[in-house]
């Protein structure tokens, strides 16, 4: 229940991470008492995802204490965040406390090992991302953002896609949305993971903010 209020508040990336999370079982050692940030106010509408994922060790601030709440989420940050919402599910299917190494090697883009640990399990499938600085530098469309949320859940969660029923008479711009996209999106609507727009569009080369 809480996974389908949380996609109909918001329709970020949060959104998508909280929802996730409400299918892996996170140790007591995940959590991080440092969640505050100076530019996030507690009655912001986003506070407590921002607090939430904070408390998992998701998402991180900047050095000077802020979180940026209106910077937009780039390729690389968003697929960080993901490895990070998914880490027990990875231990499970790895059996290595360690499933993968978060450090860059040889001088590579710090997202790049978060990449190497998703691409596996063929969550980039469908996406034409590569591990490049250049591909994970740009800025994440909510279509991008979708095919990876449905291609993990199905693919590391081993989750059932849901039965759907006339979308196009929920989702307002359904006509639009490019074939290779569409699947995935009806789903993160059919599992009440984001939701769209006030007009009921899902707009999906809109981007996301942190």
């Amino acid at each position: 229940e809480r996974e389908m209020s949380i996609g109909k508040k918001i329709g970020g990336a949060f959104a998508a991470l909280l929802a996730l999370l409400q299918l892996v079982q996170i140790s007591a050692g995940a959590f991080s008492e440092n969640t505050g940030f100076s530019d996030v106010a507690s009655d912001a509408w986003y506070y407590e995802y921002v607090t939430d994922c904070a408390k998992f060790e998701i998402v991180a601030g900047y050095p000077d204490g802020t979180f940026k709440p209106d910077n937009p989420v780039t390729r690389g940050e968003f697929i960080c965040m993901l490895t990070k919402a998914g880490d027990e599910r990875l231990i499970q299917l790895s059996g290595d406390g360690e499933p993968y190494d978060p450090n860059a090697q040889n001088g590579e883009y710090w997202a790049n090992p978060y990449f190497r640990a998703l691409d596996k399990f063929h969550v980039f499938q469908g996406l034409n991302i590569s591990a490049t600085q250049e591909s994970l530098s740009a800025v994440i469309s909510r279509y991008e953002m979708s095919v990876m949320v449905i291609n993990f859940r199905v693919s590391v969660m081993w989750e059932s896609n849901v039965k759907t029923d006339s979308p196009e008479t929920v989702i307002t711009d359904y006509a639009s949305i490019p074939e290779a996209y569409r699947a995935d999106v009806v789903q993160v609507y059919g599992k009440g993971i984001i939701s769209g727009y006030g007009d009921g569009s899902f707009g999906g080369d809109g981007s996301l903010t942190r």
